[in-house]
Parts: structure tokens; sequence; C-alpha cells
């Protein structure tokens, strides 16, 4: 498929995304809805409160895991046995107990997706710290429409399009959301969405190729997007 219209129906223009670019139209999709989240987010004072609750509560699973292997170990009566069965191990302090557990009771997947979604966590806690957004009846630094945008440009240059190209096709994408999917878009970016091709340029020049110091955040925003809503489905 070469193009599509205004009209074209979700598998039209999933078709045509997938075979010039190779994303699905629910990718896109996707997007809008984890940046209504974020602004969401971003609009409470709680939400970092929140997230920096849930990474402590994954920094205990770990040792609090390890603790209750241990204590079912120890009330079986098992770590002599367990001690003289692995004569090399040299299982005799807490730690070499804990270094045991891991390993044997093979830990390390578990830990390694806990520690990745801290990361992602404390990322997401950066950038609650660093961007201050107003609500609709205030001035805003940034509107959730030109995230969005910029998200769809950057995924289509990860692609191979040109910026010039990139414009294009995320302005077009935007005008057959705002008319076949309204009721997405409404909660977050108002009844109707109008962007410029000129607009686009400039706010991609503004936020991503050229950010100032106070703009820098929001091509870690953009980026971090990217990843959440088109890698994670590679």
């Amino acid at each position: 498929m070469n193009s599509y219209g205004m009209g074209s129906t979700g598998e039209e223009v999933s078709g045509y995304l997938e075979s010039k670019y190779g994303y699905s139209l629910i990718q896109f999709e996707n997007t809008i809805q984890v940046i209504q989240t974020h602004f969401k987010l971003l609009d409470k004072k709680r939400g970092t409160r929140e997230v920096a609750r849930t990474i402590e509560y994954l920094e205990s699973s770990k040792t609090e895991l390890v603790m209750k292997i241990d204590e079912f170990i120890t009330k079986s009566k098992s770590w002599k046995w367990i001690q003289s069965s692995h004569p090399n191990r040299g299982i005799e302090t807490e730690e070499d107990k804990a270094g045991f557990i891991e390993s044997e009771f093979q830990l390390s997947s578990y830990f390694s997706f806990v520690d990745e979604r801290i990361s992602s966590l404390r990322k997401v806690i950066r950038i609650l710290g660093d961007v201050n957004l107003y609500t609709d009846r205030r001035r805003k630094k940034i509107q959730p429409q030109t995230i969005l945008v910029l998200v769809w440009i950057y995924a289509l240059v990860m692609k191979g399009a040109s910026n010039r190209k990139s414009f294009s096709e995320a302005r077009t994408l935007l005008r057959w959301f705002s008319r076949n999917r309204s009721e997405l878009l409404r909660e977050t970016f108002g009844p109707q969405i109008r962007l410029t091709l000129d607009t686009i340029r400039r706010n991609y020049e503004r936020y991503f190729i050229k950010p100032n110091h106070g703009r820098g955040v929001f091509r870690e925003l953009t980026e971090s997007l990217y990843s959440d809503c088109f890698l994670d489905y590679d």
C-alpha cells in the first residue's frame, strides 16, 4: 500500500505503516495512551511519591525473597545438609547463604527484571522532577500533542524517514486520528488538533534537534516514550 486517506480504515492505515516502516497502527495508538498517563502523573504532586514507594517495594522484594527462602531452609534444618552436599561452596556466612540461594534457586532473572524496572521508574522520577507542566487553565511549557508528534517523528526517523518526510507522515497520521479516533484524543489533546508542517518542524528543532538547557528533558522524554511504545513491540 503506497498511501492512505482520511477515510481509510484502521487496517489500511496499519498496512501502510507496516509495509513502509515496520510499525503497526496500534503502536502509534499506544503512544497516545501512554502520553495521557504521563500527563496525568505530571499534573499530580503525589505522582513522584507513588513511584518512589514502588521503587522501595521493588528494592526490598529481592532481600525479602532471599530471607523467605532462607527461613524455609532454616526451619527445615537443611543448611547443614546443603553445606555437606556442597563442600566446595563455603556456605558459612549469611552472605554465602544469600549467594547460594540466588544461584541455586535461579533468582538472577527475577533480580534483573526488578533492577530494570527500578531503573525505568527512577527515570520517571527524574522526568517528573524536571518537567514542569500546567493544566489547561494555565500556561503550559509544552503541549501534550507536541510530545506526541515528537515521538512519532523520532520513530519514523529511526526507520529511515527523512526529517521532511517524517513531519509530513506525522501530520497526516495526526489528522487521521483526529477524524477516526477522536474520542481517544479528546481527553488529553482536546476536540481538535491543528498543527501545520512549519509548526511541527519548528517544534522538532526546538525540543529535539537543538534544545536549550531547559528543553533538554523533553528530548529525554521523547526517547523514553519511543522506547516504551515502539521498541517493546520488537
